[in-house]
């Protein structure tokens, strides 16, 4: 389980490839930034990133936002659309229903 962006951002480098994902060049290439609220789960969390493409995409873009899971294992997938919410509020929202129907073991005693 991944309780933190630290535990994320340790996870990827521990993968190797995906582990450039949160490098500054990465970073600076999307103008991304990533929420501190993370979604544990029991094989990894969601976490809110978000992106503002540069005049490299032709125009300036509005920021925009992404919900994303990491696992355990440090791969990161996107959870429904790149770039789907118009706000932050918005991802944070889906992304906290994403963490309420994933997969969670039921307690022993149940």
């Amino acid at each position: 389980m991944l309780n933190s962006m630290d535990d994320i951002k340790a996870a990827t480098r521990q993968r190797g490839g995906d582990g450039k994902w949160f490098t500054p060049d990465a970073m600076r290439w999307w103008h991304s930034r990533v929420s501190d609220t993370v979604w544990p789960v029991t094989d990894g969390a969601y976490f809110v990133s978000s992106e503002r493409p540069s005049p490299d995409y032709g125009t300036w873009e509005p920021r925009r936002y992404t919900v994303r899971f990491c696992s355990d294992a440090g791969s990161i997938d996107t959870i429904g659309n790149f770039r789907e919410h118009d706000t932050l509020a918005q991802a944070k929202r889906h992304a906290r229903a994403a963490a309420d129907v994933h997969h969670m073991p039921r307690p022993a005693d149940a």
